[in-house]
């Protein structure tokens, strides 16, 4: 049973590179040269990667700490939000001190010397707090795609109060149907009714429930996937598969994005759970490294993709196809780098301490609860 777990974990850690990837690409693709429509249908798409993240968090954080939340205590609730944090604030951290240096140089180096409004100090406090996506601005400055960080930081704050909620509600193949019908719902009723044609439109006020109700969908994905018989699971994982990819190729026939992509995006992430041989790849050393460096990925790529534009890109804007794939190998090199040198050692660091600090808690309590006894 452990190493079935260990495969399924590998095949999603693999999907999250592939979709770190997928998102820079779709921010890089304003300064290629022109390409075929077909490639512009997957890449014009990469936004959608975030969704993907989104019903994975919720379906990985479901799998591992449900059960841990039958009960709720404030140590317990702090314990998880201190690992967490470890999880997402070092290279957040790092990378908006990186991002320092590009206001220096346009003042320094660039004609205009003009900075506008995208590195407001204001923004940058707000980032630096994991709130910049709470409804405290609508601009999404400095490192931009940040907003989904913020926004999964709140999830996590409310995981262990869902979590205890949802212990009567995900009992039973129904309430996880329901559960799940009821956030795709809410996700589609709150795009319709705020006009928006896309998922990707109004971030600073509509990227928080976005975010919040697909984390609540991954984590009904996943009290579903847990009910799957062994004997079932690769016929109910190439349905996921099938019906997914269809989902997402009705995007390309002017389906809105927000009526399938969260569904698509949990079926996904269900669907790669279970352990299909053609998608064994995803389990290769690469594809899991790339994995496990995806949120690096993620958070470098935006401030890579400027020092390209603003040292190598000619005189159009544009960049070469040779600088995109040089590019795309300096960016997966410095999330390497970022992952072996801040995000894992921090990680361990905070996560080591915070056990130590909360078991001596333990053994204080214990040993006074004995002398008062």
């Amino acid at each position: 049973m452990q190493g079935e777990q260990r495969r399924s974990i590998d095949e999603l850690t693999g999907l999250r590179g592939l979709a770190a990837l997928w998102v820079a690409l779709y921010h890089l693709r304003t300064l290629l040269p022109a390409y075929p429509d077909a490639v512009e249908a997957i890449l014009g798409h990469g936004y959608l990667a975030v969704d993907i993240f989104f019903a994975l968090s919720g379906f990985i954080l479901y799998t591992t700490y449900f059960e841990k939340f039958r009960t709720l205590s404030p140590r317990g609730y702090v314990q998880f939000v201190i690992k967490r944090l470890a999880r997402i604030y070092p290279a957040h951290a790092a990378t908006m001190l990186l991002f320092l240096m590009l206001p220096v140089a346009i003042l320094l180096f660039s004609e205009a010397k003009d900075l506008g409004d995208r590195y407001d100090p204001g923004d940058y406090v707000l980032a630096l707090l994991l709130v910049q996506n709470w409804g405290f601005t609508d601009n999404l400055n400095w490192n931009f795609p940040s907003w989904s960080i913020s926004t999964e930081f709140f999830a996590y704050l409310l995981f262990p109060f869902l979590a205890l909620a949802f212990q009567r509600v995900l009992r039973s193949i129904v309430g996880g149907l329901i559960v799940s019908a009821a956030a795709y719902i809410a996700v589609f009723l709150v795009f319709d009714l705020n006009g928006e044609p896309s998922l990707s439109g109004s971030i600073p006020t509509l990227g928080l429930p976005r975010c919040v109700l697909e984390f609540i969908a991954g984590m009904a994905a996943a009290s579903l996937f847990a009910r799957i018989g062994s004997n079932r699971r690769h016929a109910v994982g190439w349905a996921a598969l099938a019906a997914s990819a269809g989902l997402f190729a009705s995007l390309g026939f002017g389906v809105q994005d927000y009526a399938v992509a969260p569904l698509a995006g949990s079926l996904l992430v269900a669907g790669l759970a279970c352990e299909l041989p053609a998608f064994r790849g995803l389990r290769h050393k690469a594809a899991v490294y790339l994995g496990e460096i995806s949120y690096s990925i993620y958070i470098l790529h935006i401030f890579i993709r400027e020092l390209f534009q603003f040292v190598l890109t000619d005189a159009t804007g544009e960049m070469s196809w040779l600088v995109a794939a040089l590019y795309v190998v300096v960016l997966i090199a410095g999330a390497a780098v970022m992952y072996e040198l801040v995000e894992k050692p921090v990680r361990g660091a905070v996560v080591r301490w915070s056990a130590e600090r909360f078991s001596r808690k333990r053994v204080d309590t214990a040993a006074r609860e004995g002398q008062s006894a």
